[in-house]
């Protein structure tokens, strides 16, 4: 009982290596999501040894259906989709199936006559050290980079995509496990079972490697993209700028040539001619297209870029902004916030016919702790909802829009909720400063 019962301790370091990428993703408070997986490890363990010491069950069976039952324990305490908390879940059960099988190959050599079902001490101390040493290894990286996974990747399909692998290597290591350790005495099995062993963890290292470094490349294009399109919209704006400067300086120049024309006409008399010429000179004015929403020069440029576009697809836009010059909130964050937002409402829109086409955004801080923002937009009712998020519903679409608003507003501690009635979509984001 006693050694069945440290054989099944491995689900700690399980539940311990999934919790490193969820450092910003806890329900509640550590204390008690600690006290409440601790509490969840404990039962499950105590049942688990029982159940294989009283009835004898497979050991491999009883595991896997531990592990089943752990992960729903283990994903209730953290705020994220099932795809990502069991997408890491499953990358934890893989490993820990490699060390109970390294576990099994040094129980060989320990006790060559006996086999898996033996329950032996060597092989349930030596599998929980290894788990532990595993926990140890892997906290910074997993909890640093791992974490920077979960915050920023919000595509379903990657995630789910991972799953097939973890599982190909959970079934293979369950299937390289064997019953009776001598059959790894006989010919060269034991050199192939040491060889397909090392190979396994050699692709469950590279796999995780290769998996961080492609997403972080998307997600960094991305950002880019994003940073390129906002500097864009301020090269739009600065050249409109310039163009009124430089047709202001026009006028500014020949000003003393209409004040000499305007002194001419009233010496005559001449009030028709006079009233006629001013006429013209007014629309020969330069107008400024330029509005000052507010004293953030990088949202400014990109609320008249936005104000642009809704002009010339006949969008009715109101915008009201009511923002302090400097704020905890980055430039490029903020932007990006307020620019998804009204590109994805601008997209919502021209599904509509231009009479019905409007979008009303507020901005603005409450005795300096708060960024409210808060928009609605018309669209034409039709939404692709999963697991209460919303995707895009163009074709290609994949709604990293909402997704990217959510996670920017996360990553300050506060809150994005989206949500439809009648054919208006609303946004509100809040914010602590």
């Amino acid at each position: 009982m006693a050694a069945s019962l440290l054989s099944y301790l491995i689900f700690i370091p399980t539940i311990v290596i999934s919790c490193y990428p969820m450092k910003n993703s806890f329900r509640y408070h550590p204390r008690r999501i600690l006290m409440n997986l601790g509490i969840s490890s404990l039962i499950l363990i105590l049942t688990a040894a029982f159940v294989r010491f009283r009835f004898g069950f497979d050991t491999n069976l009883v595991l896997l259906i531990g592990l089943a039952v752990l992960y729903f324990a283990y994903h209730r305490n953290f705020t994220v989709p099932v795809c990502k908390s069991l997408s890491v879940f499953l990358w934890c059960a893989a490993l820990i199936g490699i060390i109970s099988n390294i576990s099994c190959g040094f129980d060989a050599i320990r006790n060559p006559t006996l086999g898996i079902e033996s329950d032996t001490l060597d092989y349930a101390v030596f599998q929980l050290a290894l788990g532990i040493a595993a926990a140890f290894i892997l906290f910074h990286p997993v909890t640093k980079y791992g974490s920077v996974l979960i915050d920023h990747l919000n595509l379903t399909k990657i995630w789910y995509m991972t799953m097939p692998f973890s599982v190909i290597i959970l079934a293979a290591n369950y299937l390289l496990r064997p019953r009776h350790y001598v059959t790894l005495y006989t010919n060269n099995v034991f050199l192939a079972f040491w060889s397909i062993l090392s190979a396994t963890l050699l692709i469950w290292c590279l796999l995780s490697v290769f998996f961080y470094f492609i997403v972080t490349g998307i997600l960094n294009a991305a950002k880019t993209e994003e940073r390129n399109r906002f500097l864009e919209m301020q090269e739009s704006q600065f050249l409109s700028q310039q163009k009124y400067l430089e047709e202001s300086a026009r006028v500014r120049h020949d000003f003393k040539q209409v004040i000499h024309t305007l002194q001419e006409l009233v010496q005559n008399e001449n009030y028709e001619e006079l009233r006629a010429y001013l006429d013209k000179f007014a629309k020969s004015l330069p107008e400024n297209e330029f509005i000052r929403y507010c004293g953030n020069t990088a949202l400014n440029a990109l609320l008249n870029y936005y104000k642009n576009y809704a002009d010339r697809w006949h969008i009715r836009l109101d915008l009201k902004i009511d923002l302090p010059d400097q704020m905890p909130v980055s430039d490029v964050d903020l932007c990006g916030m307020i620019g998804n937002i009204l590109e994805n409402a601008s997209s919502a829109c021209l599904k509509l016919p231009p009479g019905q086409r409007w979008i009303q955004l507020t901005a603005l801080t409450k005795n300096n702790a708060q960024l409210f923002i808060i928009a609605t937009n018309s669209f034409n009712g039709k939404v692709k909802q999963k697991d209460g998020r919303y995707f895009s519903t163009s074709r290609n679409g994949t709604g990293l829009g909402l997704a990217s608003i959510r996670t920017t507003a996360e990553n300050y501690n506060g809150t994005a909720e989206f949500s439809h009635q009648d054919g208006e979509f609303y946004t509100d984001v809040v914010v602590p400063l």
